[in-house]
């Protein structure tokens, strides 16, 4: 597994590793016919059982998140609610090219185009997950587990 590079921030890598599962939730939310609070804590659960056995789909992301899936989670769902249309753009663009995209190309297009997360997309977000802090947390302590498993082998 690639890591990824903190820079000056040490939450950057769990901010870009969240994007994915964060934009899962994202439409979820948007697209499901559920309770959106039911929706949420399926998520958080899925995610949680992804860390705990060590073989879910979103171990990676949650590893990467080097223990801070608490703390960005929120950031990671507001960068993909102001960047929604723009993510869209570029699944499409990555779909209808058949072939893998070279990033030159890729970035050619959407350079400069990358919206900041704003406050209002920051406090929504933080307001979806201010119910779900415990079990933020406890995706942090299953990744914590699955990390001490690992290193004992």
């Amino acid at each position: 597994m690639r890591q990824l590079d903190a820079g000056a921030d040490p939450k950057a890598p769990g901010r870009i590793s969240l994007a994915g599962p964060c934009l899962e939730l994202l439409i979820e939310l948007i697209e499901g016919e559920g309770d959106p609070g039911e929706t949420m804590v399926q998520m958080l659960e899925s995610w949680r059982d992804d860390a705990a056995p060590g073989d879910g789909g979103y171990l990676g992301d949650m590893v990467a998140a080097n223990g801070f899936v608490a703390e960005v989670a929120a950031w990671s769902l507001a960068f993909c609610t102001v960047n929604s249309d723009l993510i869209d753009e570029a699944a499409a663009m990555i779909i209808h090219a058949g072939s893998p995209v070279e990033f030159a190309a890729f970035a050619a297009r959407f350079s400069g185009r990358i919206a900041d997360v704003d406050p209002e997309a920051l406090d929504a977000a933080e307001r979806l997950f201010a119910g779900s802090l415990l079990a933020l947390e406890r995706i942090d302590e299953a990744v914590a587990d699955y990390l001490n498993d690992q290193a004992r082998r």
